[in-house]
């Protein structure tokens, strides 16, 4: 890619992630999206949508104790 990504490109990556159940490459694009918008809650709800999707309720448990304070 010519330009660096920003938080859109991430945003649409993650939400492909959650259509196509790839918990690997969302945890990925999830950590890109804390480093540019740590406060967007959207973000951890997609996340955790994703690892709800993949019976991964361990990986809900921590977003949501991450989430607290997040509004």
């Amino acid at each position: 890619m010519p330009f660096k990504p920003d938080a859109g490109i991430w945003g649409a990556l993650l939400s492909a992630c959650k259509n196509y159940h790839n918990v690997e490459t969302g945890e990925y694009a999830t950590h890109r999206l804390f480093e540019l918008e740590p406060e967007a809650a959207a973000l951890y709800v997609e996340m955790a949508n994703l690892y709800a999707s993949a019976g991964r309720w361990d990986g809900v448990a921590r977003i949501r104790k991450l989430m607290k304070g997040i509004k």
